[in-house]
């Protein structure tokens, strides 16, 4: 048990303690409200801050911030497509209007579209797909070795096989060695003109 002076003196005691405990909590909570003011005083003034801020503070549900489609086809866009054949340098070009199941796609979409084109130009009214074969276009003419005989070929628009047009009588073995030697590597004419000229010259 304590004596009146103990207790007393226990009294102050703990008064004392509260109060230095009070007054660090107090002292404690002005201190760190400080330094957070400061700390997001100096971020607010860098733009990425502001920028988060910004978007945090907007409501994205309203009408204002629906993001309409793209639409990068429409009924008017025409699309052209550009082949260049590597082989003569001449250039083929077709054009037609977007078709209905192309309307509302995305310049990728239109893209996966035609895998083996690359877009060269692009415009909501004109898009222009480019395409390189390495062979010659469908306006030349080949002749060339098939069992023995001459045959007439012409040149696919794909470019990648040929076309039988007219199978002639002439044996490739009757003809000069060297006229051989071109028939059985493809003989290249670019018009019908030559061909009829070119067969004369070997028919007589």
């Amino acid at each position: 048990m304590f004596s009146k002076s103990g207790k007393k003196g226990y009294l102050v005691f703990v008064l004392v303690l509260a109060a230095l405990m009070g007054g660090g909590y107090f002292l404690g909570t002005l201190i760190g409200n400080r330094v957070l003011d400061d700390s997001i005083g100096k971020k607010e003034e860098e733009p990425g801050y502001q920028v988060i801020r910004s978007v945090d503070g907007d409501n994205l549900d309203t009408p204002d911030h629906e993001v309409p489609p793209i639409e990068v086809i429409t009924k008017d866009t025409q699309l052209v497509f550009e082949k260049r054949y590597i082989s003569c340098g001449h250039k083929r070009v077709e054009e037609r209007q977007a078709r209905d199941n192309e309307i509302g796609l995305s310049l990728q979409s239109i893209a996966l579209r035609f895998p083996e084109w690359s877009i060269a130009d692009y415009t909501t009214e004109r898009i222009v797909f480019t395409k390189e074969v390495n062979d010659f276009c469908p306006g030349h003419f080949v002749l060339k070795d098939r069992d023995g005989v001459v045959v007439i070929y012409m040149p696919s628009e794909a470019g990648d096989e040929y076309k039988s047009v007219e199978e002639t009588q002439i044996s490739t073995d009757a003809l000069p060695p060297d006229v051989q030697s071109e028939i059985r590597k493809g003989l290249i004419l670019d018009t019908l003109e030559d061909v009829e000229h070119f067969m004369e010259n070997l028919e007589s």
